[in-house]
């Protein structure tokens, strides 16, 4: 390693870069290379740094979390147990680290069936995590997909389903602000990226089917096939409206605010947001509310763009007197060619009942 070679083993970059090297393996699910890796920049950083700096503390909550995916649940326990009191100690209870470890203490406790233990760290790490971090951060998203599953796991499918679908729709509005900042490549990955937890969320409902699992699979279809389509369209709309002098003015307050709203959503909290981000981040979701008003009343066409389209309004569409047998037929096979490409084979079974009720 180069900087070992300049600085020294035990030297701050040389570790920095090892625990690097070492969160990578944790990443790619080399396990067995992250672990010892994340066991030597412990060492290192209690010899330099202390028992308790954030540093140190980081890298043995992460080798908890090597040691739950490896299956070695009662290490996991105990490493991350002691980096969650460690951390409450040092750095106070609703710090975003200490969320971290309530999450991943909470995950232990899922995987060892100590369900409410599991409870009560995800409730504690969800409560936090949205009072701290906002609605949309990464963590928000983890402490209520493990809540759910901790639902699942005590058969309250229907408690689960709910806290899913919140997830969900939560997920859609932050694609709805990321994939608006970013180009059609890294659009269609953050796609990717989070397709198994939309997978998870439509395999629950097939888990529970009926005919509500099978509009609710629907509504997460049109949902999340309609989304890059939506925000393609809103900023091909918005690139015209900039060569438009009396909306240019307009336009461009709306990009700005899309891209600040889409900045501090990752960031999480900063200098100036500290102790006031879900604030901050509300403030600047309204000020692009307000923007995409004002220009919806001055173009029709970006009004239309940014229309929402519900289930319900389908169904009217579909059962409204005017609407013949031919026109239901293309429905149904529209719903089903969706079906077949997305959903798991029991919420198709549901979709296909719920289709003939039409």
């Amino acid at each position: 390693m180069v900087l070992q070679g300049l600085f020294g083993e035990d030297h701050l970059e040389t570790i920095a870069m090892k625990n690097n090297l070492a969160f990578l393996y944790f990443m790619m699910n080399q396990y067995d290379q992250a672990a010892p890796a994340f066991e030597d920049v412990l060492t290192r950083w209690t010899r330099t740094l202390g028992e308790d700096h954030p540093f140190r503390l980081k890298a043995l909550n992460n080798l908890g979390r090597v040691q739950l995916k490896s299956g070695a649940l009662v290490e996991a326990e105990q490493t991350l147990l002691l980096a969650l009191t460690l951390r409450q100690g040092k750095l106070g209870a609703d710090h975003p680290d200490v969320i971290r470890s309530l999450i991943d203490l909470g995950g232990a406790y899922l995987l060892q069936d100590r369900l409410d233990e599991a409870m009560a760290m995800l409730k504690d790490a969800l409560a936090k995590a949205e009072a701290v971090l906002g609605e949309q951060h990464p963590y928000t998203f983890e402490a209520l997909n493990g809540l759910s599953d901790v639902y699942v796991a005590q058969n309250r499918l229907t408690a689960g389903v709910e806290l899913k679908r919140q997830g969900f729709l939560r997920r859609s509005a932050f694609l709805d602000r990321m994939l608006w900042v970013t180009g059609e490549n890294a659009r269609e990955g953050y796609m990717r990226l989070h397709r198994p937890e939309f997978m998870s969320y439509l395999q629950l409902l097939a888990q529970v089917g009926g005919p509500d699992s099978a509009r609710l699979g629907l509504e997460a279809s049109m949902h999340r096939k309609g989304l890059l389509l939506k925000i393609t369209s809103e900023i091909q709309q918005i690139g015209r409206m900039t060569q438009n002098p009396a909306l240019a003015s307009l336009a461009n307050e709306l990009r700005v605010a899309r891209e600040s709203l889409a900045k501090l959503t990752l960031s999480g909290p900063t200098a100036e947001t500290a102790g006031r981000h879900p604030e901050a981040l509300y403030a600047l979701e309204q000020a692009v509310n307000e923007l995409q008003g004002e220009l919806g009343r001055a173009s029709a066409q970006y009004r239309t763009s940014i229309a929402k389209i519900s289930v319900e309004a389908l169904e009217a569409e579909i059962e409204a007197e005017s609407r013949g047998p031919y026109e239901r037929f293309l429905f149904s096979l529209t719903a089903l060619k969706t079906a077949r490409t997305t959903w798991p084979r029991s919420l198709r079974e549901s979709m296909v009942s719920w289709n003939t009720r039409l």
